[in-house]
């Protein structure tokens, strides 16, 4: 096995073994009851999961509709597990660590750095979101603003994936009405300056007019 290809799934590696590491954290810390302020989200959305008048609330922009998908399948499939939950907030942050091992390989980032940075990722500062389940749709949502940046920089470093562009369309969307929550407003507010930041860049970069590349911009900064 060539050093390439080892350097590729350390970057895999790493963030599995993170992810190994909760794992086994949230099964030695918890057991399968709710506590702490999670008591109040679960009185909020049961026992009714259907009722949509329990999502339509004056503080909307604070629920987190893909939520409610996890909670309907939880509780018809295992009559609502909490641990189920906290698994899904692992695997979550692990999807984050998976777009960081992503970028950093595509950058060179040497892997003492991307281990270290992986170190603070998983690290349990994150204890009361990883074991009380409320946590595991915020973990979803970052998971997914870092992939968007991802995929914009990539389209900007002239380094772009298949469907890359129909991403970038199609992302706002998803995230803001299905992942981001009570963070849909600042996650935008991010996306927002990161297209203008390229408009800017790019305007005096080719020294004359709006380019092509201006108008995709506008139109991918105009789904946000």
């Amino acid at each position: 096995m060539n050093t390439e290809r080892k350097g590729i799934i350390a970057y895999w590696a790493i963030p599995l073994l993170g992810v190994a590491f909760c794992l086994w954290y949230v099964k030695n810390a918890t057991c399968d009851v709710v506590y702490s302020d999670y008591i109040r989200l679960v009185n909020s959305y049961l026992p009714d999961v259907y009722n949509p008048e329990k999502f339509f609330v004056p503080d909307v922009l604070t629920r987190i509709p893909i939520n409610y998908l996890c909670r309907i399948i939880n509780v018809e499939f295992l009559g609502y597990s909490i641990t189920l939950e906290r698994v899904l907030g692992v695997i979550s942050l692990g999807l984050a660590g998976g777009v960081f091992g992503i970028y950093c390989r595509s950058r060179n980032t040497g892997l003492g750095w991307f281990a270290l940075l992986m170190a603070v990722m998983f690290s349990l500062n994150k204890w009361e979101m990883l074991t009380n389940g409320s946590g595991w749709s915020h973990f979803f949502a970052f998971a997914c603003f870092y992939y968007h940046e991802l995929v914009l920089d990539r389209v900007w470093a002239g380094e772009e994936k298949k469907g890359d562009r129909a991403r970038l369309l199609t992302l706002p969307w998803l995230i803001i009405l299905g992942t981001a929550g009570p963070y849909c407003a600042i996650y935008a507010v991010t996306i927002l300056l990161s297209y203008g930041f390229c408009f800017i860049r790019d305007y005096y970069r080719r020294q004359y007019g709006a380019s092509l590349w201006d108008i995709r911009y506008a139109a991918y900064a105009a789904c946000t």
